[in-house]
């Protein structure tokens, strides 16, 4: 991963994994990393309550590659956060990590021919016609060249559960490259995600977004990234 990502690769792990994590731990690994050598196999290691990590410089020092011994039931957490840290470069647009969307959201579908029973949403069937010739016959890579997609009005909610997670990761892009997290909150929430349940490696991009776009916002303060109940049934912990 980029060097430039230790501390938020420690940060996002610790609170990912429920991990004590200090100023202290911090710390410990910056400083104790810098005598590390990938190309003379001299790795720094740090030990947790469960995992034992092991990290060691590249030659130039541009990037850390990271060992981590860890419980066999966290390994694709840990692989889905540790695969959005080596995209992650927060001075680029969608935080660098566009291309990662594309990756974890992939689908063979060239594009989405749908339609609905207006019957089950006669109040809404204006909204239900129009959203459907906005979104039918469309890939979601398409969309994401839209200065704004529907967000409420012959929106998400107004298309079928398989088309809706079809779509999202053109919100989720819209979202990251203009620091929105209101689109990101309104497309998740149409989300049936009993129905169309996301990926380990979907839930956990989606949730790194959230948290980095509330970061990137100036009316508030930085997140905490402990508690992750809102999106996924828990409300999000904001520092006080």
């Amino acid at each position: 991963m980029r060097s430039a990502n230790l501390s938020a690769c420690f940060l996002r792990i610790t609170c990912l994994f429920n991990m004590p994590w200090s100023e202290l731990d911090r710390d410990a690994v910056r400083f104790g990393v810098m005598d590390s050598n990938l190309e003379t196999n001299v790795w720094f290691e740090y030990p947790t309550s469960n995992m034992l990590f092991k990290l060691a410089y590249s030659l130039d020092q541009s990037s850390i590659h990271l060992q981590i011994k860890l419980p066999a039931e966290l390994r694709d957490k840990m692989q889905a956060t540790l695969r959005i840290l080596q995209y992650y470069q927060p001075e680029q647009e969608c935080f660098g990590l566009a291309p990662l969307i594309e990756e974890v959201f992939d689908n063979p579908l060239p594009k989405w021919e749908t339609g609905v029973d207006f019957r089950e949403l006669q109040e809404y069937q204006g909204e239900t016609e129009e959203a459907l010739r906005f979104y039918s016959g469309r890939h979601w890579k398409e969309l994401i060249q839209h200065c704004e997609l529907p967000c409420n009005f012959a929106g998400l909610y107004f298309i079928p559960d398989e088309a809706r997670l079809f779509f999202f990761p053109a919100y989720l892009h819209c979202a990251l490259k203009h620091k929105d997290v209101d689109v990101l909150y309104t497309a998740h929430s149409c989300t049936n995600h009993r129905a169309t349940p996301f990926t380990v490696s979907q839930r956990i991009l989606t949730d790194f977004a959230r948290d980095i776009i509330e970061e990137h916002r100036e009316e508030i303060r930085p997140l905490q990234f402990h508690v992750h109940k809102n999106m996924w049934g828990f409300e999000w912990d904001k520092k006080q």
